[in-house]
């Protein structure tokens, strides 16, 4: 009698740490991205969008390869900060605020499909992706 409610438990335990592993997976996948964008990384500041682009593509594949998740999307992205008189800054933003000692930051966003054993599971809001977002400090 009781055992749908067990089985029903365990997959959804196991459904779970799945999911958990894969977070830990984008974290690796994240860690892989810096290592290979940290000989260049001055570049990425003064890179145009078209580049940053392919910059990106270019991290894609050599992180699909040696990682071993061919399923997985990485996205680059510039962000500007004006710091503060007490070493704080003001909020990032996407567009350079031309400021003295303007902070420039590359956001690296990576994503992957993760899907449930137990169905219902997506009903009460099980993640549709595992994701990893870092900020590094370019400038």
């Amino acid at each position: 009698m009781a055992l749908p409610f067990a089985l029903t438990l365990f997959l959804g335990i196991s459904d779970f740490s799945i999911y958990f592993w894969s977070q830990t997976r984008m974290e690796e996948i994240a860690r892989l991205t810096v290592s290979r964008m940290t000989p260049g990384l001055a570049g990425y500041a003064t890179a145009s969008d078209a580049a940053l682009t392919q910059f990106s593509r270019s991290i894609e594949e050599t992180v699909r390869r040696e990682s071993g998740v061919a399923d997985v999307s990485l996205a680059l992205s510039r962000h500007f900060a004006c710091p503060l008189a007490d070493g704080k800054e003001k909020n990032l933003t996407a567009e350079p605020q031309l400021c003295e000692g303007e902070r420039v930051y590359l956001r690296v966003a990576s994503d992957r499909a993760v899907a449930p054993l137990l169905g219902p599971l997506r009903l009460l809001g099980y993640p549709k992706t595992a994701f990893s977002r870092h900020f590094i400090r370019v400038r």
